[in-house]
């Protein structure tokens, strides 16, 4: 167990914690928060992260082959795509929403708080907490054959 820092384990704790509070202390203030601010944003972010995947898998070797991976070009290409299909897919989801009936003016600040959400609480808190918890899981059982997994094992 001595591998194993449970302080890593407050980073994405103390994320998904802000993002759910920024959520909480909106509704609270008696400000609009929707459903469909919620899932709107969730097409919109995921919409815009499959599409930059896509992307990427056509035009990432022309790119790095081009202009090297670490170069002013190659984070352009990377910087292009995330205001083109982030900033511009919020904004043409936004769109489609007001078009709808689904949102108005007062749905804009919960808009934002939910995409922020997505990326922030979700991505970065919810999925790095998985991939820590299992990483230390895998930790504290040890290696297959190991002694630790041996002496936990039940006799037979």
């Amino acid at each position: 167990m001595q591998n194993i820092d449970p302080l890593y384990i407050l980073e994405p704790l103390i994320v998904i914690v802000l993002s759910v509070g920024l959520i909480l202390y909106w509704r609270s203030r008696g400000n609009r928060f929707t459903r469909y601010a919620l899932i709107f944003s969730l097409v919109a972010y995921a919409g815009a992260i499959l599409v930059k995947i896509v992307v990427q898998l056509l035009t990432v070797t022309a790119v790095t082959t081009t202009f090297g991976s670490e170069s002013i070009a190659t984070g352009l290409y990377y910087g292009i795509q995330t205001s083109l299909f982030e900033v511009g897919g919020a904004f043409l989801v936004a769109r489609y929403a007001v078009a709808r009936g689904r949102f108005t003016e007062k749905d804009a600040g919960a808009y934002g708080i939910s995409l922020a959400f997505w990326e922030n609480g979700v991505y970065l808190g919810l999925f790095s907490l998985i991939s820590i918890v299992s990483i230390y899981g895998v930790l504290a059982a040890g290696p297959p054959g190991s002694k630790a997994a041996l002496q936990r094992a039940p006799v037979q």
